[in-house]
């Protein structure tokens, strides 16, 4: 193999592909990546086997041919080389990478021992990757650390639910819903991938356009401007997430407040809990004719900011929720103006936006 690449467009490619190397070297094959010269592309493919992505780059290709090497090796050397261009070349022993200044050869690892995984040939789902990238961005808090009561929780849900692609994570205590408007669907499905692959794919996703997925053989593939990403799925079940929205179809109190307001006040009132070691910081929710006060106290000390706010219904109740809860939530929405409803004492509170996509369920706390 010979061929010569930019080094810029090299470099971006390496930096999305180095976290998706086996870096433990619990399985030394998987340290590597591996190359697959033809025509005039590149093919770079590196996994972990649980993630893993195939991505494709113009080059001028000399002599075809594949090789394998140390991924992290090679990222640290291409990474700091002065130069536009970097030739490549291998023989069965060695991987040459080689500019007008500089010279490095890494150890070529035995192809036929690095895994090959298969690229469905269809993707039955197309959405825009800038909402793919959001959905991710704005469920991401509320993964659970664990799994609870028989259900597999610490992941992202995808489910193709009629004209929409579902993105949903929940920990018990709040669940966050984001629905993707589908540009094409040629089939439906549903597949929970771990945080970590979560992760990797928002890298993977910038600057790129439209994405394709596919739920193939228990694995997520998601194209997106030609390259290719995959994730396995978590084993278990992902809890009924729709349920819990249709508790709010007659919600005895529905309150329209400013996004940066309520910010502001939590981000006042949690100079309350300075320096204060507690698993949960309680703000308190008090409901007046057209104002939201929100009240924090901690050993004597306290917090009232009031938000002006339009409030249809009536509760008389306190309710009392989580401050990081609320912080995750609401700094989700792009939108300054958004919805809370509620249904009492011990009940929970519904975030959401008119002119968004994205809803928030969050439980109340008890103290």
């Amino acid at each position: 193999m010979k061929l010569k690449v930019s080094k810029k467009d090299f470099e971006k490619t390496l930096s999305k592909l180095q976290n998706l190397c086996d870096k433990k070297g619990s399985l030394p094959i998987l340290s590597n990546i591996y190359f697959e010269a033809n025509e005039d592309k590149l093919f770079l493919t590196t996994t972990n086997l649980e993630v893993g992505a195939k991505c494709k780059l113009s080059a001028f290709i000399e002599k075809p041919g594949d090789a394998l090497c140390n991924t992290i090796k090679l990222f640290q050397i291409v990474k700091n080389l002065n130069s536009s261009e970097i030739e490549i070349s291998s023989d069965d022993n060695k991987v040459y990478i080689n500019t007008p200044n500089s010279n490095f050869k890494l150890a070529q690892a035995n192809k036929d021992e690095f895994p090959n995984f298969e690229i469905p040939n269809e993707f039955d789902i197309e959405v825009e990757s800038y909402l793919l990238l959001n959905a991710l961005k704005k469920v991401k808090p509320a993964i659970s650390k664990e799994d609870l009561g028989g259900f597999t929780l610490s992941g992202i849900y995808f489910k193709v639910n009629e004209n929409f692609l579902d993105v949903v994570s929940t920990d018990t205590h709040r669940l966050h819903l984001y629905k993707i408007p589908l540009i094409n669907k040629n089939n439906e499905g549903d597949i929970l991938i771990p945080k970590k692959s979560a992760n990797e794919l928002m890298k993977f996703l910038k600057d790129t356009k439209i994405s394709k997925l596919a739920f193939q053989n228990g694995k997520l593939f998601v194209k997106a401007d030609e390259n290719v990403f995959f994730s396995i799925s978590l084993e278990g079940t992902f809890p009924n997430y729709i349920k819990p929205f249709g508790l709010f179809e007659n919600s005895p109190l529905t309150l329209v407040v400013q996004r940066d307001d309520i910010l502001k006040a939590l981000k006042e009132l949690s100079a309350i809990y300075a320096n204060v070691k507690l698993d949960a910081k309680p703000i308190t929710f008090i409901f007046e004719d057209n104002i939201l006060n929100l009240y924090a106290s901690y050993e004597g000390e306290e917090g009232n900011i009031k938000i002006p706010c339009e409030i249809e219904g009536y509760l008389e109740e306190k309710i009392i929720f989580n401050l990081q809860f609320l912080v995750d939530a609401i700094s989700s929405f792009d939108r300054n103006e958004i919805k809370m409803k509620f249904l009492g004492e011990d009940k929970p509170m519904l975030i959401e936006s008119d002119l968004e996509n994205l809803k928030a369920v969050i439980m109340p706390m008890k103290i």
